[in-house]
């Protein structure tokens, strides 16, 4: 008997956290989406909220084709360079969409 797996399948994004200026900047690399806050934490979590609506609008207006895209290798290189923080996992609405995993990478 074959089984399937009925979950969602699950998108990982990258948060790099970077200090620019005196600010904290947040970039979510696959989707070039970009906040900041006055702490790393704001940032992140800015950051988190505004990747989850635009992924949220994107499936819910059928919108898929240029929701990803490529990134300056200067991004790239901070980004592994980066330090994991710590990672976040929210569903979209039931159905909707895939699962998100937000990963939490902090710049030197």
């Amino acid at each position: 008997m074959t089984r399937f797996h009925s979950a969602a399948p699950t998108v990982r994004l990258d948060i790099l956290l970077f200090k620019e200026d005196g600010v904290w900047i947040g970039h979510c690399l696959q989707l070039d989406l970009v906040t900041s806050g006055e702490t790393q934490d704001e940032a992140y979590e800015r950051s988190t909220e505004v990747c989850y609506e635009h992924i949220k609008f994107a499936f819910a207006e059928n919108r898929l084709e240029h929701l990803f895209v490529p990134q300056d290798p200067v991004l790239l290189r901070k980004m592994f360079e980066a330090q994991l923080q710590g990672c976040l996992r929210i569903e979209l609405e039931k159905g909707t969409g895939p699962e998100l995993e937000f990963q939490r990478l902090a710049a030197a």
